[in-house]
């Protein structure tokens, strides 16, 4: 279950770094910080999150796959 879960725990803590990061950045350029704005952002990078983080996950099961092949010096190596 918790696998499952990776991509989407992902998600929300990207888009909190995203809003995280926007609220910094108005703050020193002397910007107000708008919370419907805010929301919007979030919801956005939520959904960016859930791309990375789907890749993320497809690209560690591709690696572990490949470590398991054997490779062409495994094999020499066995023999």
């Amino acid at each position: 279950g918790g696998v499952l879960r990776a991509p989407a725990i992902f998600a929300m803590t990207y888009g909190l770094g995203r809003v995280a990061e926007d609220y910094f950045v108005r703050r020193a350029q002397g910007l107000e910080f708008d919370a419907q704005a805010a929301r919007d952002l979030f919801k956005k990078a939520v959904k960016e999150g859930r791309v990375e983080g789907a890749h993320a996950q497809k690209a560690k099961r591709e690696k572990k796959a490949a470590a398991k092949k054997p490779t062409p010096k495994k094999r020499a190596a066995k023999k």
